[in-house]
């Protein structure tokens, strides 16, 4: 058995609808198409507890995806409407099966999986750890995480159960203890710093120690990174959030990334200091630019070149202008 373990996805068609339905989309194609036969979604698939009809439709279309595949999903503490009820109380469990909190016995392996709405219930399974088996326990509950983040549950205590655990709330890629495995989200929810997104491919074989590996799927995201520029933040803040991605990395090449329209996912641009005097690459880049960008993506883009040091000589910032004008009038 092959598991592939995502959690965090957080679908949420209010911001932008086509474009996050796409993002949702693209990313079950890529889970269709992973070598896994078995998918654990570890909670919060959705981003609020009573998601609009459109959500739930966009849901079941990448569920259904995956036809080809076993799907075992817990719910996650955006799912939660009750103490006692989640989202999942309410939806039918079409081309997946819901797990509150249950286990399944595979060749030597027990599989605990546990929603949020019963993590901190987590502890009485104590009785059903068995020492001939492998235990490895799939929930949805935060962890201590830096200052300021405390943990739902005694995690260390919890750790000390399971031979392995792989769990949804922190979208970050974090292991608070050696066998306890945060994969972060598949890709950015929120409008922050780069992150190790992804999700986690665990091998369990009738004769062989578990293998996990921590993958990365390749899906635009709600990134920022930058050189700490007060002025490129200043910049930046003139985007809308939820369309843009724009990634600074350190020289000697800078790549920006421009997630395009409404209806695009992602478009990439890449500028190296040494070649953005190149003008057939440079031109090919003005022309994908302007048919998707406002003036304000061209200032912030300029802005980031010039404060990361990027070698951008004036003719090719009023070319890049003088184009996105005549594109506009056009």
């Amino acid at each position: 058995m092959k598991i592939l373990f995502v959690t965090d996805i957080h679908l949420n068609l209010r911001a932008n609808k086509a474009w996050e339905s796409s993002r949702f989309l693209a990313l079950f194609d890529l889970i269709a198409k992973d070598e896994a036969d078995t998918i654990v979604i570890g909670g919060d698939t959705f981003d609020l507890a009573k998601p609009s009809l459109e959500e739930i439709k966009v849901f079941y279309e990448g569920i259904s995806k995956l036809s080809d595949k076993k799907v075992y999903l817990i719910s996650g503490n955006h799912e939660n409407l009750s103490n006692t009820e989640t989202v999942f109380d309410y939806i039918p469990h079409i081309g997946f099966t819901y797990i509150e909190d249950d286990i399944i016995n595979f060749n030597r392996y027990s599989l605990f999986f546990v929603s949020h709405i019963k993590c901190k219930s987590i502890i009485h399974h104590k009785k059903d750890i068995s020492l001939s088996k492998t235990n490895i326990l799939f929930s949805h509950f935060r962890s201590n995480y830096g200052t300021f983040i405390k943990g739902e549950i005694d995690v260390l205590e919890v750790s000390k159960m399971f031979d392995f655990i792989f769990v949804g709330d922190i979208h970050h890629k974090y292991s608070p203890y050696p066998n306890v495995h945060y994969p972060s989200s598949p890709y950015g929810i929120h409008y922050e710093p780069l992150r190790e997104y992804g999700a986690y491919r665990i091998s369990l074989e009738d004769k062989i120690p578990v293998s996990f590996e921590h993958i990365r799927l390749h899906l635009p995201s709600k990134i920022l990174v930058t050189n700490n520029s007060e002025e490129v933040l200043k910049g930046l803040s003139l985007l809308p959030q939820h369309l843009y991605k724009v990634v600074v990395l350190d020289s000697p090449s800078t790549k920006v990334t421009h997630l395009l329209s409404k209806n695009s996912l992602v478009g990439v641009f890449d500028y190296k200091p040494t070649e953005i005097k190149n003008t057939e690459e440079f031109e090919k880049l003005v022309e994908d630019l302007s048919a998707h960008s406002s003036e304000d993506v061209v200032d912030t883009i300029i802005k980031l070149l010039k404060a990361n040091e990027v070698s951008f000589p004036e003719k090719n910032e009023s070319y890049l202008r003088g184009v996105l004008r005549d594109a506009r009038n056009n």
